[in-house]
């Protein structure tokens, strides 16, 4: 076979290649609701488990967002946005928001749904290293749904809000400051 047409079929065939690539990214983002890349596959999911009626997930950078925040949300491998606004037939039907807190040995990262009032629907925990047995109490159901149905207005307080943190009181606390931390956040992106 003649060098030449070798090498001219190569590029050929690697330009359709990339183009193909290009036309599924655009189109899978355009799905997702974003005008980049799709969200990281693990917040996807998270996002469809709190808002299962929800067609497409956009992305929210708030004024306030830090450098941090900006940056991940220009990864081309899945951006994660502070916010996420929640999409059915083009209407608004919820804000996921996230936050963090300091628990007992490591950063508590939180997602919180909220309804279109501003009202908490569910928390989960997205990232912790807390002691396993122990501060795992966190990822308990029992635990996570006292938040449910508070608001901005509510006082968070693990005192009043959990039973069953005996021995887990800093790791409760770090989540309950990821929850007020994403409540805040909330607060300067509520239109």
């Amino acid at each position: 076979m003649d060098r030449p047409k070798t090498l001219s079929s190569i590029v050929v065939v690697t330009g359709t290649v990339v183009v193909c690539v290009a036309l599924l990214v655009s189109a899978r983002s355009l799905v997702l609701g974003f005008d980049r890349a799709p969200i990281a596959a693990a917040t996807l999911e998270v996002l469809q488990e709190l808002f299962p009626d929800a067609e497409q997930f956009q992305g929210v950078l708030p004024d306030d967002a830090s450098e941090a925040e900006i940056q991940a949300a220009e990864r081309e491998e899945g951006p994660q946005f502070p916010v996420y606004l929640a999409l059915a037939d083009g209407e608004l039907i919820g804000t996921a928001v996230r936050g963090a807190g300091e628990g007992y040995q490591s950063t508590i990262r939180v997602l919180v749904a909220l309804d279109r009032s501003g009202t908490i629907r569910a928390v989960r925990v997205t990232h912790q290293d807390e002691t396993p047995g122990l501060g795992d109490v966190i990822l308990e159901d029992e635990f996570l749904d006292s938040f449910v149905g508070k608001d901005r207005d509510d006082s968070i307080d693990i005192d009043a809000d959990a039973d069953s943190i005996s021995g887990a009181t800093l790791s409760a606390e770090g989540a309950a400051e990821g929850v007020r931390d994403a409540l805040a956040r909330y607060e300067g992106v509520a239109r």
